[in-house]
Formats: structure tokens, sequence, C-alpha cells
């Protein structure tokens, strides 16, 4: 008996014989690291005859789940079920949400286990999933974050136990939560470097993923959980940090982290997330949106894919002189916020209240706001810019854009007096999300 089969079978149970031969391999690449075969088991037992139509059949059906399932209207929005601040202010009930504001709402909670057997119920799942009954086209996702424990400890979760049982119970999870999919919230990239056996790592990650999520849809004939990943690169180098072409043609969307591009590591004033680089920019032209996203185009992935990071947030720096603009001397981070606690953070809600006495600019080229109250200097995003953005990526034809994160932004409407979530609502009406649903005002 094929030991590695009937492994699967137990934990997956119906399984066919062309699911096992198709995912078998692929576990054994995840961990194992073996070549990969050059031999097709699959397509050696159709005969020639039905091949062709076999294969048109599932181009076919791939093209009908691509349109299905990708479309210029997204709108992807974290949420956080933990109050990253002190006070509770930023705490949202998850049946609060306005479940007509977003195309897809990504349940985000950092503080999750790394290992997928430990996951637990939790009564906010099914608030947060209840949305869906308010709007019928509303997507969920439950997202897992690598920052904390790193890509080599996340595979290492996957070798406790038989890799079948290891993505069925990830499958399971999702399920019995009611959840459309699975988001990869993998920042960690983003702020350490990566060697190449990380990415390849990532790559059979997401491929492994993705071929059972496609078996599970297959063998019990429900709708295909999504898979997504909301990505950063160590230094912006794309090509370094993944095989794009290749999770592109597995991941259903790539969020890409278009903000923190500035911070405690700067020299210098400069904006977190301006969309082009501008005459006063002060960087090696990477860093700002319009070069950051061309990285993702240039490395092979399908703009209707990718989806623009949109920062609910501001990057903050103390100033060191009495210059105010971009590119003027700092001395560290901005002072932490009276919610947020963080230095060099503040949330949209935290931005509003300090307008009153403040000098705010606006540099055009870069599509740049930044304000100036006492020492501190706050590069965020307003209205205008959301709009600019918003208008910029579908001239370019992207996929939609990514919010980071609900909680941030005026959720209750209280403090920019512009009603609730104001920037978000800029994004929804622009891209035209739930256009039929009523809830958002």
């Amino acid at each position: 008996m094929n030991t590695k089969h009937s492994r699967f079978e137990q934990y997956l149970p119906h399984s066919t014989a062309v699911q096992r031969l198709r995912l078998d391999p692929l576990f054994s690449l995840v961990l194992g690291l073996s070549k990969a075969p050059d031999r097709n088991p699959v397509t050696e037992q159709i005969p020639s005859s039905r091949m062709g139509k076999a294969l048109l059949l599932t181009v076919s059906l791939l093209l009908l789940q691509h349109v299905s399932m990708v479309s210029p209207e997204t709108l992807m929005c974290y949420y956080l079920p933990v109050d990253q601040g002190a006070d509770g202010r930023g705490r949202i009930d998850p049946g609060d949400i306005d479940p007509c504001l977003c195309s897809h709402l990504v349940y985000f909670d950092k503080y999750m286990t790394k290992y997928v057997v430990d996951w637990k119920d939790n009564l906010s799942y099914k608030k947060f999933n209840d949305l869906k009954n308010k709007n019928k086209n509303l997507k969920t996702l439950f997202s897992y974050e690598g920052t904390r424990y790193g890509l080599a400890r996340f595979l290492r979760g996957a070798s406790l136990q038989p890799p079948p049982k290891y993505m069925y119970s990830i499958i399971a999870f999702l399920r019995k939560n009611n959840f459309d999919g699975l988001d990869l919230n993998w920042n960690y990239p983003a702020y350490f470097p990566i060697d190449a056996k990380d990415t390849l790592l990532f790559t059979y990650l997401v491929k492994g993923l993705r071929e059972a999520f496609n078996a599970e849809a297959e063998t019990y004939g429900k709708d295909r959980l999504l898979l997504t990943a909301k990505l950063g690169a160590y230094n912006l180098d794309v090509g370094r940090t993944y095989n794009v072409a290749s999770i592109s043609k597995d991941l259903d969307f790539i969020s890409v982290i278009t903000y923190n591009l500035a911070g405690d590591w700067s020299s210098k004033t400069e904006h977190h997330s301006a969309l082009h680089r501008g005459s006063a920019h002060h960087d090696n032209g990477i860093r700002n949106v319009e070069a950051y996203m061309k990285k993702w185009t240039d490395q092979g992935a399908p703009a209707e894919k990718l989806l623009v990071g949109m920062p609910t947030f501001a990057i903050t720096f103390t100033l060191k002189t009495s210059q105010e603009g971009l590119g003027a001397p700092i001395s560290g981070p901005g002072k932490a916020g009276s919610s947020s606690r963080s230095p060099g953070f503040l949330t949209f809600r935290e931005v509003c209240p300090l307008w009153k006495g403040a000098n705010i600019y606006s540099n055009d080229d870069q599509v740049a706001v930044f304000a100036v109250k006492d020492n501190q200097w706050i590069g965020y995003d307003d209205w205008n810019s959301f709009r600019k953005k918003a208008n910029w990526l579908q001239e370019k034809k992207f996929g939609g854009a990514m919010v980071s994160a609900l909680n941030d932004d005026d959720f209750s409407g209280t403090e920019c007096k512009q009603g609730n979530y104001p920037l978000i609502r800029i994004l929804k009406n622009i891209l035209h999300v739930n256009a039929e649903c009523e809830q958002s005002g």
C-alpha cells in the first residue's frame, strides 16, 4: 500500500486518484524540497484523443473562474478584532461593520497562534460572517499573519503532522466558521531579508494551498475557497523576494503594501505612500506607489490581480529644524497618539483633530499630503489623495484597492465630521463597490 496516499485519504475522505497524484508531489516539494517530477502522472493517464478536449475544458473553466473572482471593483478591507491602541477607541464590534462598504472583508488577528492545529473557534467569527446575510455579494477571508513568526515557523507548523492533514485543517477551519477564503498576511519579507530557499518554500506553500482548495471544491461540489496574500518586499526588491509569475497564478489577489515606504529608518521627512516620485522626492525613485506597483507587473503579475494598498493612518516625524517641507531634517519618529500609543504612527481618527492650528500642505506632483503642527510632521492620505489614487489605479487597470485598516479610519464619524469611514467611502464610490447596497452612508 502506498502509505502517502492512504494517509491523505484518512484526512480528506473520498479523495480521487487524480487528486492524490496531483497533491502528493506538491507536498513533498513543500516540506522536503525534492525535485519536481519531469512527467505528469495525471495527464499521462488521459488518452491523447481526449487530452485536447480536457485541456480546452480546463482552460475554459479557469477563465470563467478568473472572470468571476477578479473584478475592477474590488475593495478589500482589513478588520482588526483586537484594538491596537490603549484606550479601546479603535475597537469595532464585528457586528457593527458596514456590510456594504467593501467587496471583501478580511478578519486579521495578529495574535493568532502560528500553528493551524491550535486555531480555535471564536464567537466574533460568527458575527463577522453573519454580515453576509445583509450583503449576499460580500466575501470574507481569514488572515494568517507572518510577521511575528516568519516563513520558517509557518512551514514548521505544517510539518508537525502529515501535510494533507495540515491543509485539511485549514480548510475545515474556514468552512466551519463560514469564511470564503484564506489570506496570507505576509508582511515578514517586507521588513527582513529573505533567502532563496524561503522564496521557494513560499512559492510551494501557495501552490499547495491552491491545489488543496481546488481538490476540496471538486470533491464536495463547493465553491472554491479564495486564496489571497498581502505582500511586501525587503528593500522593495520584489524579484528576489518572490517568484511573482508563479504565485500570481495561484493567488486570486495580491494586496501590495504600497505604504510604510518611509518610517523610523528615514533620515529626513518623506511621505510613506506618495503616488508618484515627483520633483521633491528625496529617494532613489522607487519609494512611491507608482514605481512599486510597476515592479510587480514587470515581474509578471497580472495587473487585474493586484490591489493597491491604501493606508488609513499616518507616518510621523519630529522635526529637527524650522524647515517643514519634504526632505526636512528630523530627529526621529513623531510623538505617539493618545489612542494608538505608537511613536511615529497616528490613525486617521487621530490626525483629524490635529488639523486645527496646523500648517497643511499638498504636494500635487507626488499626491502627498502632510501637516505640520509645532515640531510634528504628519504624512497621511485624505479624501482628495484617495480620490486621485483610485482614479489612477482604474486608469492602470489594476484589480482594485486594499485598505489597512477599517479601525484606523474615522469609523464613527465623530473625529473628522465627514460621516463614518470618510476615506474608505471615497474608494467605495469611485470603484462602484456594492452600488445596490443601502447601509453605507
